[in-house]
């Protein structure tokens, strides 16, 4: 029986080798198959080979150290080896490469001529013998043996031995170490928009998705200011000086009663008198020592004008008491100074400057403390327009206007306003979504959410109007896809990546370039959704 034996390229397509079948002039035929043949990409393949063997009544057998190629070979019907582990095998004198042959031109002389050929040089040389190539089959003569070349045994058990071990490293590289597989997937996205009241209720705790309400908090704080305004107005006034006095009574024990407008003069000679009555203490004895005792009171300049405008006073005389014992024991000071006298023209506030006046203090009073509670408003809270309350506690105008012609407005004003947390909206707007736009099967990407002006329509409750954008994502369960398509090959990752629902577009990657199988160890696949 006629033996050959072709060395299938990785690359070479089914069609090609079983032209080379078809021209090996031999009746047993073995195709030496390298891993990651592009004929282990089908089972097609191999049927082919074994369907079209059969038609020419030729055997074939398939030698590969290519478990998957050997597992196709089978199913096919076709007999298989594997050199290295299945035995010694068959001898085989012809060995070719499955190349393709250049084209024949109309010089070339056909195989069966050149075999005459070498048959009548034979004859008329018979010492001479043409040498066997890789791409013909040399010439069997049945008295003559196939001639062996042996290689020395050490020498081949360190070949096969190293052969061994590479295929080894390659395997556990290959398959244990390298491997990896990539899958980046865009998942499917649509839009969802709210326009709409929402509500902010600072009795509840967690927000309502379907009344469009969400927990609130309200924050205070108070403040007061004075501030002087321009008076408009002109009058005629004759004011006198006030101040208060210290009245001494270092006399005796006994307590002493003055009468109001009783007289108090400065060294000077300038009188002031008593506002009211007043009773001052007694003394006290202590260690047979009199310690004065005192009493604060207010007291008025004796005639209008500036003259009376003074500063302290080290000691008041009572003339009350002039040639009397209690003369020089009764007596008083003043630490503060004596103001307000005046004659003349001064300027005082119209009932216009006065409502100007009280809408100014109120407006800078309002924004002052919004100022300082923003400032001091915790970072996860916002606040709208609208959301604020002011009101004003006290207010008090002095309209004696100075000499600059000033009036002074004091006022004492408590702002508060509804402070919502944005994680709160946005927590409820993506519940929302979850009930209108699919269920659990998309989630919010990215959105955008625009407030307007609103007002309070309960004491504690805020309404303001809200616009919600939304872009949503479906929904994709990372370690699902890593469990379908681990240890799948990439015809059927492909297929069963795009069959899953929800995936826009994929792009996968296995390496290194070799791998066409993607790892059966899910820590060495990576799924990321965008």
């Amino acid at each position: 029986m006629a033996l050959k034996k072709i060395a299938v390229n990785k690359n070479d397509e089914a069609t090609f080798v079983v032209e080379q079948v078809l021209d090996a002039e031999a009746e047993e035929i073995t195709l030496a198959i390298p891993r990651f043949s592009k004929l282990a990409e089908s089972a097609t393949n191999f049927k082919l080979l074994k369907r079209e063997g059969d038609a020419l009544g030729k055997h074939i057998v398939v030698e590969s150290v290519d478990d998957r190629v050997i597992e196709l070979a089978k199913n096919a019907g076709l007999r298989c080896v594997n050199p290295f582990f299945g035995g010694a095998g068959k001898q085989f004198l012809d060995i070719v490469t499955a190349k393709r042959e250049a084209p024949h031109t109309a010089s070339a002389t056909p195989s069966h001529g050149r075999e005459e050929q070498i048959r009548e040089e034979e004859a008329t040389h018979p010492r001479r013998k043409t040498p066997p190539t890789l791409s013909e089959e040399p010439q069997h003569h049945a008295s003559q043996p196939h001639r062996r070349f042996r290689v020395p045994a050490p020498r081949l058990f360190a070949v096969v031995l190293m052969f061994i071990c590479l295929v080894a490293l390659g395997w556990f590289l290959g398959v244990r170490v390298l491997p990896r597989a990539d899958i980046m997937l865009v998942a499917a996205r649509t839009n969802w928009s709210y326009s709409g009241a929402v509500s902010v209720d600072k009795g509840i705790s967690d927000f309502d998705s379907k009344n469009a309400i969400i927990p609130g908090e309200r924050f205070s704080e108070k403040k007061n200011i004075q501030l002087s305004f321009p008076a408009s107005l002109k009058r005629q006034v004759s004011e006198k000086a006030t101040g208060i006095i210290t009245v001494f009574n270092a006399h005796s024990s006994e307590p002493q009663g003055l009468v109001k407008s009783t007289r108090f003069v400065t060294p000077e000679g300038t009188v002031y008198r008593l506002t009211e009555s007043i009773t001052v203490p007694g003394a006290k004895i202590e260690d047979g020592k009199i310690v004065p005792s005192s009493i604060d009171t207010h007291v008025v300049a004796d005639k209008a004008g500036s003259d009376y405008n003074i500063g302290p006073v080290s000691k008041f005389t009572i003339p009350g008491f002039s040639g009397t014992p209690k003369a020089e024991t009764f007596y008083g000071i003043s630490t503060g100074a004596m103001t307000g006298g005046f004659v003349g023209q001064v300027a005082y506030p119209s009932d216009a400057d006065l409502k100007q006046a009280q809408m100014t203090i109120a407006e800078t009073l309002q924004s002052s403390i919004y100022e300082l509670m923003r400032a001091k408003l915790p970072k996860d809270f916002t606040v709208v327009d609208g959301a604020e309350t002011f009101k004003i506690l006290e207010s008090k105008i002095d309209s004696q206007a100075s000499t600059e012609g000033k009036f002074a407005l004091f006022a004492e004003g408590e702002l508060s306003f509804m402070a919502f947390r944005e994680k709160d909206i946005a927590g409820m707007f993506s519940d929302r979504v979850k009930n209108e736009a699919g269920g659990a099967d998309f989630t919010v990407k990215r959105y955008a959410i625009t407030y307007s002006k609103g007002a309070f329509d309960a004491q504690t409750k805020f309404t303001f109007p809200v616009t919600y954008e939304a872009e949503l994502v479906r929904t994709i369960d990372q370690d699902a896809v890593k469990s379908k398509i681990k240890g799948r090959v990439e015809e059927e990752l492909r297929t069963l990546i795009f069959s899953l629902p929800g995936i826009e577009s994929a792009k996968i990657s296995l390496w290194p370039f070799w791998v066409r199988r993607v790892p059966l160890q899910t820590e060495k696949i990576r799924v990321t959704v965008d």
